[in-house]
């Protein structure tokens, strides 16, 4: 094997590695979001009286990493695809808010979907989580 070969495969690799961190990076940071809203935000005398507040915790938890998996693959993925060339020579700041606006449109394409109708009283917390998890993936995928 000659030497570009090489190193187009280590290139390879390595903007693989940092797409599967910045994915886990990126779930890590909207469930640490979701984390602070659920434990540390008060939400009346009786939240979730059901399954309690870790059950809730889990539940919706399962439901975000499931909206959070799909908007990775069909929303932001193709996204620095496309604009990866672009946000290379751009400041960091730049890429990580592509990163907020990509996660925000794809969570706003699964709400549209998959809910009854657009929830107003949802936004704010589905915003902060989108933008949470799209700032940490461009911020390791700045560097690919």
């Amino acid at each position: 094997m000659n030497s570009h070969a090489r190193d187009m495969n280590t290139n390879i690799k390595k903007m693989i590695a940092a797409i599967l961190l910045s994915a886990v990076v990126g779930w890590v940071a909207m469930v640490a979001a979701w984390a602070i809203y659920v434990f540390l935000i008060p939400h009346g005398p009786n939240p979730a009286p059901e399954v309690g507040l870790y059950g809730a915790f889990l539940i919706f938890g399962i439901m975000f990493t499931y909206a959070y998996i799909a908007a990775y693959f069909f929303v932001v993925l193709p996204g620095y695809f496309l604009l990866r060339s672009r946000l290379r020579s751009k400041p960091r700041w730049q890429g990580m808010l592509a990163g907020a606006l990509l996660f925000l449109l794809g969570g706003l394409v699964l709400n549209f979907l998959f809910s009854a109708g657009f929830n107003l009283a949802e936004f704010p917390l589905d915003t902060a989580l989108s933008v949470c998890a799209g700032v940490a993936v461009f911020s390791v995928l700045h560097r690919v």
